[in-house]
C-alpha cells in the first residue's frame, strides 16, 4: 500500500513532458451538502530553508558534472567541429556531444522555461546553429564555435503546451531561418541576428517548409482545412508564391504533412505514402508506401531517412524504426530499429552517418548509411524519476527510465552508482525488504520485473496479461508487503491487473474501456493503491473523477465514488496516498473516507500528500514560482506543523521518498538529474 515504511517503499517517477488537470476550483460533496473547494492558498506559516544533500547522477555516471536535459528528440550536426547537439523538453540546456564518446562533454545554457520541444538546424558557413521552440516560436541563435547565444527571440506569454511550430527550414544562400506556425497561419523568415523578419503571404495553415540546396527556394505545404493541402513554391528574393500541386483524400489519403528536399534538389511529399518530385518538371520520379506516417525525414549520400516513430508496435516491439530508401530511386534498402520514440534525425555526409534522438530513452543512435546498421548508442541525459530505498542495509534504488531505462543502485556510504536494465521504460519501483525483492513495472511490456536482492541477480519477469502500452500515458503501480500483491493500472486501455509476487502470478485481470484516455496523454490520469488490510485495490480515474474500491482477489467492484471538481494532478505522480492508521485517502490535496468512500475534506496547504503515519502526515506545495514546499501536517487535524522551502523546479515536480529508518527524505528530480535528500524527525 502506498506509505513510506520499514515494510515497503513505493517510489513514483515523473514525466517529461506534461502536467495534466491543474487543480481547478470547484464543488465537493460533504454529508449531503454542496461547499467550495479551495484552491492552495499556501500555510501562512514560514517556511524554513532545507539543508539538502544533493547526489548528481550525471556526475556519479559519467564522471563530470553536465547539466541535463530530458526527452532529447531535437537533434543537429556541425561537420566541421563534429559535434552533435541535442535538444530535450522541460529544461533549458542544450547538450554537446563528441560522438566518439559515450556522453555530453558540455551543455549550452538557452535562458529558456517551460515545455518546450524543438526544432534546430546548422548554418556550417556562416558558424551558427539555430533553436527553435515548437511550443510559442520563441528562437536561439548560437555560434557554434564559442558555444554562446549570440542572439534571442522570446514569444510573449508561456509556452502554451501545444506545438504551433510545425516545421523550420534554412535558407543556405542568406542564412535566414524560416519557421511554420499552423497558430499564426504563417511562414516567417528571421535573419541570423533575429533582426529582421518576413512572411509569406496568404498562407491558411502552414505545417511543413523545406528549403532547396541552392538557396532562395522553399517549399511550402498548407493545409486547406483537414480535406486539402497545397504545395507551394517561394522565392524569397522576389516574394513570390506559386501553387505546384494540391492534394486531397481522393488523390492522396490522408493529404501529405510533410515536404522535405534531398541534397540534389528532389522534392519529397510525405504522409503514409511518399511522392518525389523533379524540382524543375515537377514530373513524378517515384512513390512509395510507408507502414505508418514519419515524424521526420532527412537525407545524405542519396539515401532518405524516415522517422518511423511508432511503427515497431506493429511488430510487436516498441522499439522505433528508421526506414532507409534510395532517394533516387525510391527502393526500400533497409529498416533499423533504434530505441525510444525517435522522432529527428541530422546528417552527417562525410562520415555516412545518421544521428537519431531517441526522446524516450536520453540517448542518440548513430546509423551508418554504408552499412545500414547502428554503429553505436549514446547518452545524451539522464533522470532521476524516483528513489526506493532498501531501509535494512541503507541501498538506493534510483529510477532512470528516460535516460536508459534502467535503475542506478547506490549503496550505502558508496558515491559510485552501478546500471541495472529494467526492462521497456520501468515506470515504478517497489522494494520488498523482508522478501529481499525489488520490482519495477514496465510500461510498454505491461510486466513486472523482478530482482533477488539477496543475489542481486534478475528473475524472470510476470507478464500481467494485458495488451503493452504504444504511448506516455503512464501507467501506475503499487505494492503492499504485507500481503506481497501488487496492483497495476493502465489508463491508455483502461486495464487494471493484481499480481501475487509472493506465489508469482496474477490474480485477475479487468478492463474499465470508458475510462480509457488513449496513447499520449502523459502521467497523472489514473492511480492505484493496494489496501492489504481491507483486502481493497483502490483506482483513481483522474480524467473521469472516479474512484473504484475493488477486491483485491477478485477484480469486483465494491464501492465508486465521483468527484465533482477536477482531481488535481499538479504532482502527477504520488499523487494518491493510504492512511492506515486514519482510515482515509488521500487523493491530491482531497480526503476520501474509506468507510463510505466519500469526500470529507479538501486541504488548501498542499497538493498532495505523499506519506502518512504515526501522528503525522506529509505533503508537497507548489507556489506560483514553482517553488516546491515540504509540509508537516498534524494527522489528527491536518493543521500545517512545519515547513520547508525546497528549489524550484518548473515543469517538471520533486517525487519524494520518506524512509522512517534512516529518518531521511529523498527528492527525485527528473529535470536536472539529481536526488536531494533531507534529514527528518517528526
Amino acid at each position: 500500500m502506498k506509505r513510506k515504511s520499514l515494510m515497503s517503499v513505493l517510489v513514483k517517477q515523473a514525466l517529461c513532458g506534461a502536467l495534466l488537470l491543474g487543480g481547478a476550483a470547484g464543488s465537493a460533496s460533504r454529508g449531503g451538502a454542496r461547499w467550495d473547494r479551495p484552491e492552495w492558498s499556501g500555510t501562512g506559516r514560514p517556511a524554513q530553508s532545507a539543508a539538502l544533500d544533493e547526489l548528481l547522477v550525471n556526475k556519479s555516471v559519467w564522471g563530470k558534472n553536465v547539466s541535463n536535459t530530458v526527452k532529447g528528440m531535437s537533434v543537429a550536426y556541425d561537420g566541421k567541429r563534429g559535434l552533435v547537439f541535442v535538444s530535450g523538453i522541460a529544461t533549458r540546456y542544450l547538450m554537446v556531444i563528441d560522438p566518439a564518446q559515450s556522453h555530453p562533454s558540455a551543455s549550452i545554457d538557452l535562458g529558456v522555461s517551460g515545455s518546450h520541444t524543438s526544432s534546430m538546424r546548422v548554418d556550417e558557413t556562416r558558424r551558427r546553429l539555430f533553436w527553435v521552440g515548437r511550443t510559442d516560436e520563441s528562437i536561439r541563435v548560437i555560434d557554434v564555435d564559442s558555444r554562446k547565444v549570440v542572439a534571442s527571440r522570446d514569444a510573449a506569454g508561456a509556452p502554451s503546451g501545444r506545438h504551433p511550430v510545425k516545421d523550420v527550414a534554412l535558407d543556405p544562400a542568406t542564412g535566414w531561418i524560416w519557421i511554420a506556425n499552423l497558430d499564426n497561419h504563417a511562414v516567417t523568415g528571421y535573419s541570423a541576428d533575429l533582426k529582421s523578419s518576413t512572411s509569406i503571404p496568404g498562407l491558411s495553415g502552414p505545417i511543413s517548409v523545406a528549403a532547396a540546396p541552392g538557396g532562395d527556394l522553399l517549399y511550402v505545404l498548407d493545409a486547406q482545412g483537414r480535406s486539402e493541402t497545397r504545395l507551394l513554391r517561394y522565392r524569397p528574393s522576389a516574394h513570390d508564391v506559386a501553387v505546384l500541386q494540391t492534394y486531397s483524400s481522393t488523390l492522396l489519403s490522408p493529404p501529405p504533412k510533410l515536404v522535405h528536399v534531398t541534397p540534389d534538389g528532389t522534392i519529397l511529399v510525405v504522409n503514409r505514402e511518399v511522392r518525389a518530385y523533379a524540382p524543375d518538371t515537377l514530373q513524378t520520379l517515384w512513390t512509395a508506401s510507408l507502414p505508418v506516417s514519419p515524424e521526420s525525414v532527412v537525407s545524405v549520400n542519396g539515401t532518405a531517412a524516415f522517422m518511423l516513430r511508432k511503427a515497431g508496435f506493429e511488430r510487436g516491439y516498441p522499439e522505433s524504426l528508421v526506414q532507409l530508401r534510395d532517394s533516387s530511386t525510391g527502393a526500400a534498402l533497409a529498416t533499423v530499429k533504434v530505441r525510444f520514440e525517435a522522432s529527428w534525425a541530422a546528417a552527417d555526409p562525410e562520415g555516412e552517418r545518421l544521428f537519431v534522438g531517441n526522446g524516450g530513452d536520453g540517448s542518440v543512435s548513430v546509423i551508418s548509411t554504408a552499412t545500414r546498421k547502428v554503429l553505436s548508442t549514446i547518452d545524451a541525459g539522464n533522470g532521476a524519476e524516483g528513489v526506493a530505498i532498501d531501509s535494512g542495509i541503507g541501498t538506493k534504488y534510483i529510477l532512470n527510465r528516460l535516460g536508459g531505462s534502467e535503475i542506478y543502485v547506490q549503496k550505502a556510504g558508496s558515491a559510485k552508482l552501478e546500471r541495472w536494465e529494467a526492462g521497456k521504460w520501468p515506470t515504478e519501483l517497489a522494494v520488498d525488504p523482508d522478501r529481499r525483492r525489488l520490482f519495477a513495472l514496465s510500461h510498454y511490456e505491461s510486466a513486472i520485473y523482478r530482482w533477488n536482492l539477496s543475489s542481486n541477480t534478475r528473475m524472470s519477469s510476470l507478464s500481467l496479461g494485458v495488451p503493452g502500452n504504444t504511448g506516455d500515458s503512464l501507467c501506475d503501480f503499487d505494492y503492499d508487503a504485507s500481503t506481497a500483491i501488487a496492483g497495476a493500472v493502465f489508463p491508455e486501455t483502461g486495464y487494471v491487473a493484481a499480481a501475487d509476487m509472493a506465489a508469482g502470478g496474477v490474480l485477475w485481470t479487468r478492463r474499465f474501456a470508458d475510462f480509457a484516455v488513449g496513447p499520449d496523454r502523459g502521467p497523472g490520469n489514473a492511480f492505484v493503491i493496494v489496501d492489504g488490510a481491507r483486502s481493497r485495490l483502490y483506482v483513481v480515474w483522474t480524467v473521469a473523477r472516479r474512484l473504484s474500491a475493488l477486491d483485491l482477489r477478485t477484480g469486483a467492484t465494491k464501492k465508486e465514488y465521483s468527484f465533482r471538481h477536477s482531481v488535481d494532478t499538479t504532482y502527477a505522480i504520488n499523487a494518491a496516498c493510504l492512511d492506515p492508521a486514519g482510515d482515509r485517502l488521500f487523493v491530491g490535496p482531497d480526503v476520501v473516507d474509506l468507510d463510505t468512500l466519500q469526500l470529507t475534506q479538501s486541504l488548501s496547504s498542499v497538493n498532495k500528500v505523499f506519506y502518512a503515519d504515526a501522528g503525522i502526515a506529509l505533503g508537497m506545495a507548489l507556489d506560483s514560482n514553482d517553488m516546491e514546499t515540504l509540509v508537516e501536517l498534524d494527522a489528527n487535524t491536518l493543521g500545517v506543523r512545519r515547513q520547508w522551502s525546497l528549489v524550484s523546479t518548473g515543469m517538471m515536480r520533486l517525487v519524494p521518498t520518506y524512509d522512517p529508518g534512516s529518518g531521511r527524505i529523498h527528492f527525485a528530480d527528473l529535470a536536472n538529474a539529481r536526488v536531494l535528500s533531507m534529514a527528518y524527525a517528526p
